[in-house]
């Protein structure tokens, strides 16, 4: 039985009660990993405009984000296990790189071309108020590509969120097929799973007026929802209360 945001947000609080540490930690790690990473490229970086340096941060800079994307899979891997009553650590982070990490690598490389596909109105109107200066018209343009290309963009995430999950759980299923499944199992769900985000919105605005001190305890929290999403959207929410948690 299909349950509602309320239910899954307050089955994800009742997963973290108490078990908030590992997650917490997770999340923590993942981010400074990625920007440990990155110091070294950005203190060498020729703010005077070399092209060629520029070129070279520009790439490093689209290895790490990702390295950090398949490093926030890790972190789904340790919700997914903290749900289903598996053992589950801090090091799990490592494990998309320990399984198949280049179908996890090619699912990000494909995410971060649908989203750079879908700001592309964006790009093209931005340019626009460049060559022809400020002007009514153009800033009417660059405002609907703004929408247009947030609206892409929100469409890629409703249909491919839980692309990574389907590459959790079934490790000899190709990035391609996962894709698949992510946009088939969000068929008739995309609206529910809109209202679940629109339902943090004022988490998130508590994080950026924490300065990001909020995130410690509201990404563990959204991503717990999300795998709660999951779970229920195929069904393995309803056999793990009959006592059948099997997800294969």
């Amino acid at each position: 039985m299909q349950k509602s945001n309320k239910e899954l947000k307050r089955f994800a609080r009742e997963q973290l009660n108490d078990k908030y540490s590992i997650p917490m930690g997770a999340f923590v790690i993942a981010n400074l990993i990625a920007s440990v990473i990155e110091i070294p490229f950005s203190m060498t970086l020729n703010l005077d405009g070399d092209p060629f340096q520029t070129g070279i941060y520009l790439v490093a800079r689209y290895l790490i984000t990702l390295i950090a994307s398949v490093l926030q899979i890790g972190v789904v891997s340790i919700h997914l296990n903290l749900t289903r009553k598996l053992p589950y650590r801090i090091s799990d982070i490592f494990y998309p790189f320990r399984r198949g990490a280049d179908r996890f690598f090619l699912a990000a490389f494909f995410l971060s071309l649908f989203n750079l596909a879908a700001n592309i109105p964006l790009f093209c109107t931005a340019a626009n108020v460049y060559v022809n200066g400020v002007t009514v018209s153009s800033c009417l343009l660059l405002a609907a590509g703004a929408l247009c290309s947030l609206l892409l963009t929100l469409c890629i995430s409703l249909f491919f969120q839980f692309t990574s999950y389907f590459l959790l759980d079934y490790p000899q299923m190709k990035t391609i097929a996962a894709f698949k499944e992510s946009a088939r199992l969000m068929r008739g769900k995309k609206g529910r799973f809109f209202y679940l985000l629109l339902s943090f919105i004022g988490w998130e605005c508590l994080v950026f007026c924490s300065i990001g001190l909020a995130s410690l305890w509201v990404n563990p929290y959204l991503t717990e929802s999300y795998v709660a999403f999951y779970l229920d959207a195929t069904g393995e929410m309803d056999r793990m209360e009959a006592g059948t948690s099997e997800h294969f």
